[in-house]
């Protein structure tokens, strides 16, 4: 039975070949899904297969390892059409149970009664090659069951290359030591060439199967007649196959079968050459990122950013809406502004900005930079892409959801980077508006009212009669006093002097807003730059959007490596 840990890893290598084969978008090893070795956990016994091709003797094989004629040979037709199991009579009812889920009404169950080999479970498959599909049907649902296979081929067949491809497939999912490797019918060539031809032709078949298979050394291959039960190596088979091997052998066995499953999946894994994969693509943004550097990062950074932040619709939009509300800190000058702003309007004095909100002057600038920019930046996409994917095949697959070399996806993505420009905007324009906004500070409005009502009772009261009484040292004439102060020519010069102080604050009101507005600029831009807010910011994130899939690619192949190499490393240290 398979124990726990090995279940799990052979389970999440199974799911990282999935992986691998989602990622890189490759054909399925589904052969290696199908040949993989596992066990009903149920059973306590195990299973040995005869596996061979049409006409190799199978059949003859079974009946002479049983000793009765159990199955009956075949020598043309379609062969062996269904599964015979040779089945002590204690395992009767499980055997059938389990051919009955597994290969339904293609199987036969014959009964024996040796208690020796109550728990070996003997198999006559279907030939392998043959060229009826519910044969190899058969044999497929069988194959990873199978613990102990016994592989069988006939001398004139033994050099063929389909048998040999067969075996190579089937190994990946069991281990070759569990392997029994036989060539019958040795009577024939005994009498063709002589006896000698039987150890050459054996050490030449073994050596054949250590090739092919990758093996250590050569193993051993029995050379065997069916028809002559007593001769050749058929009795040492038959005394190989009569001895039930114990439950540590047995699962010292599954052990072997089930790393050699993982490794034929770690090693299809291994095929796909992941870290070449990881070199392609870094080859592929090195030139990618090249040719957006000099197309896109360069134009955006050095000519359209700039013309954005220089803009003076910007700076008049903060000095307009942070003018307003500075100056309505102010009584009576406020009036005065509202009078004078229409003035100020028509003569065109001051910074320029229209009234229209932060988000619609964000668009209005943006549009205008964009629309007085040198390159076209959806063309410098299109010819960037398309550059890339003409020199690297893979472009084509990995930014299939993002198909930068055509003009309606280039148009949308240079959207997202004028929608991403425009919120930098609205949020530097906010955080603008907050620092300039004017505080509540007590002391500010009673010194701005002292100021205002100040010079309101100064120049018109305070400052003639403060005049007079010094002149003359005493206030005789009240009466005479106040029609002076209120007629025509001292209520003019009041006004004059009034409007003068009134034009002399609305005047510093805006020198000291302008300046404000100029060093809180400068000083945002230089923490934006340090923080990584702000236009640019907003310009290389949306660049990295551009490269986004080819990096999700590589991160993606770089795990699929990591996990391969940790399962590789758990897989042996369980073996």
């Amino acid at each position: 039975m398979m124990n726990v840990n090995s279940k799990q890893t052979i389970q999440e290598i199974q799911e990282l070949v999935h992986d691998v084969v989602r990622t890189l978008s490759v054909e399925s090893p589904d052969n290696l899904f199908e040949c993989g070795q596992t066990s009903k956990g149920e059973y306590d016994w195990h299973l040995v297969g005869l596996i061979g091709g049409k006409e190799v003797g199978k059949s003859a094989l079974v009946n002479a390892l049983v000793g009765r004629p159990i199955t009956k040979s075949t020598s043309s037709g379609p062969g062996t059409e269904k599964v015979v199991a040779y089945v002590h009579q204690s395992q009767m009812k499980s055997v059938s149970n389990f051919l009955e889920s597994e290969v339904p009404g293609r199987f036969e169950v014959i009964e024996h009664d040796q208690d020796e080999l109550d728990r070996q479970i003997l198999l006559d498959l279907p030939d392998i090659d043959s060229h009826y599909s519910s044969h190899f049907e058969t044999v497929r649902n069988l194959l990873r069951f199978i613990l102990f296979p016994v592989w069988i081929q006939s001398v004139e067949k033994y050099a063929d290359r389909q048998p040999m491809d067969l075996l190579r497939q089937v190994v990946q999912g069991n281990a070759p030591e569990n392997f029994i490797y036989c060539l019958n019918k040795a009577d024939q060539l005994e009498n063709s060439v002589g006896k000698e031809a039987l150890i050459e032709l054996a050490q030449d078949y073994s050596n054949r199967i250590s090739k092919s298979l990758l093996l250590n050394q050569p193993p051993t291959v029995h050379m065997i007649s069916a028809v002559l039960p007593e001769k050749y190596d058929l009795p040492k088979l038959k005394k190989i196959l009569s001895h039930q091997k114990g439950k540590q052998e047995i699962e010292a066995s599954r052990k072997l079968a089930i790393r050699q499953y993982g490794t034929s999946l770690l090693g299809w894994i291994s095929d796909q050459n992941l870290p070449n994969r990881v070199e392609r693509l870094e080859r592929i943004e090195e030139h990618l990122g090249g040719l957006l550097h000099q197309r896109i990062e360069l134009p955006l950074s050095e000519d359209l950013l700039p013309s954005i932040h220089q803009d003076e619709r910007v700076e008049g939009y903060l000095f307009r809406e942070t003018f307003r509300a500075r100056i309505q800190q102010w009584p009576i000058v406020r009036l005065f502004d509202s009078v004078c702003s229409p003035a100020i309007k028509w003569l065109n004095i001051g910074s320029v900005g229209g009234s229209e909100p932060t988000q619609t002057l964000s668009r209005s600038v943006i549009e205008k930079s964009f629309s007085e920019f040198g390159c076209s930046p959806v063309l410098s996409l299109q010819a960037s892409f398309a550059n890339c994917r003409s020199r690297f095949s893979q472009v084509g697959e990995i930014f299939a959801g993002l198909p930068l070399w055509e003009e309606k996806d280039s148009q949308i993505c240079v959207a997202d980077l004028k929608t991403r420009l425009r919120e930098a905007l609205d949020t530097s324009l906010s955080r603008a508006r907050s620092v300039l906004e004017p505080g509540s500070n007590p002391f500010g409005a009673l010194y701005r009212v002292f100021i205002v009502f100040g010079a309101m009772v100064w120049f018109p009261f305070c400052q003639p009669v403060l005049q007079q009484y010094l002149e003359e040292e005493s206030l005789t004439d009240i009466p005479l006093l106040i029609v002076g102060l209120l007629g025509v020519s001292s209520l003019l010069s009041s006004a004059v002097f009034l409007f003068v102080i009134f034009t002399l604050i609305w005047l510093t009101v805006r020198w000291r807003t302008q300046r404000s507005v100029s060093r809180v600029l400068r000083s945002l831009r230089d923490e934006e730059i340090e923080s990584n807010r702000g236009l640019e910011a907003a310009a290389r994130d949306w660049g990295l959007t551009l490269l986004l899939p080819l990096e999700e690619e590589k991160k993606q192949i770089v795990r699929l490596e990591i996990e391969r190499k940790r399962l590789e490393k758990e897989l042996f240290a369980e073996g």
